[in-house]
């Protein structure tokens, strides 16, 4: 135990020395803060009935070329508590398709992974928006500047440190422009709002710091609210 409790340790002290810091751009400092994000602790796949997510996709882990594709995400409230998720999706080398999943709203994203596989673009789509390390970052205040170092004591050696560069805005919404690092690899870069469950922007990187897969968010269209600003059952 001790053995192992040493490895996260030394682990850890790796993943900041490899890290580089925070950096604004070519003569810029820290840029204006913003009141409406700073401070925020992001929720990831905490979705809400009446969700709607549009990605465009690139895998560029295909022999010849980058293939581009798309996937869509519906969210639908049951009356039994679970929610009704549509995902569909479509790729330059494959027709577009669907997939239905119904699940507790907790354990919605870890259920629905393998059926997504089969998906057109299912794969930089779970690779990049549903990483299971989105769910390492809940409880995180996104700050530009800030930087975190997790391990994963599950999956050692593993772990990774996150550095938040800047503010970034995609398909009308704004961010944090981050970094995520193991050693002087940067395994991916992204845009995060803390008050979106699903990252706006991501790429994802090889042990070479080549991209592997990439998405961009399109279109957002939050849960529709009551009067009393309660979600309501899409």
């Amino acid at each position: 135990m001790i053995a192992r409790r040493n490895l996260y340790f030394v682990l850890t002290a790796a993943l900041l020395l490899g890290a580089a810091p925070a950096s604004y751009g070519a003569g810029k400092g820290k840029p204006k803060a913003d009141p409406e994000l700073d401070g925020l602790v992001w929720k990831p796949f905490i979705m809400q009935p009446g969700e709607y997510f549009k990605y465009e996709l690139i895998d560029y882990t295909h022999a010849k070329k980058p293939v581009k594709g798309w996937v869509s995400v519906q969210v639908r409230g049951k009356d039994d508590g679970r929610f009704e998720v549509v995902w569909e999706g479509e790729s330059a080398d494959e027709k577009k398709q669907s997939v239905t999943t119904l699940e507790k709203p907790e354990r919605l994203v870890e259920m629905s992974r393998p059926a997504l596989i089969r998906l057109p673009a299912g794969a930089p789509f779970t690779g990049a928006v549903l990483l299971l390390y989105w769910e390492r970052m809940a409880g995180f205040k996104w700050n530009v500047g800030a930087n975190w170092s997790v391990v994963l004591e599950e999956m050692v050696p593993m772990g990774f440190v996150v550095k938040v560069d800047d503010y970034c805005t995609v398909a009308g919404h704004k961010g944090f422009k981050s970094r995520m690092l193991a050693g002087k690899v940067i395994t991916n870069t992204s845009c995060i709002s803390p008050k979106i469950p699903l990252p706006l922007q991501v790429r994802v990187n090889d042990t070479k710091n080549k991209p592997r897969y990439e998405a961009r968010l399109l279109e957002y269209r939050p849960a529709p609210a009551t009067p009393a600003g309660n979600p309501v059952k899409g």
